[in-house]
């Protein structure tokens, strides 16, 4: 199995965007978040998010940012989409096959 290196990927805020497609394996995001209030960012297993939810996180404004580290990486088969809200989003991955 080969494996590729991935670089990380700002996502602007308020930007749905597809961050991968294929197969990759999340090990950590970092988010941060200037909104009064509290914003949900939702990561989807696909090219959209009519994809699977793999994990949705809610970020309060205050503190900021959030280093969230899995302890088993995130796999998504078929692509990585993220919907940010009006938070901006780093995501890491550890390679994709």
């Amino acid at each position: 199995m080969a494996s590729i290196t991935y670089s990380p990927k700002h996502v602007l805020a308020s930007t749905n965007t597809l961050i991968h497609t294929g197969r990759i394996s999340v090990t950590q995001i970092l988010i941060t978040s200037s909104a009064a209030g509290v914003e949900t960012v939702s990561f989807y297993d696909g090219t959209s998010a009519a994809g699977e939810l793999k994990c949705r996180v809610q970020v309060p404004s205050n503190p900021t940012p959030q280093l969230i580290t899995f302890k088993d990486p995130l796999v998504c088969r078929n692509g990585l989409f993220v919907t940010p809200g009006a938070a901006d989003v780093s995501v890491w991955g550890t390679g994709a096959e």
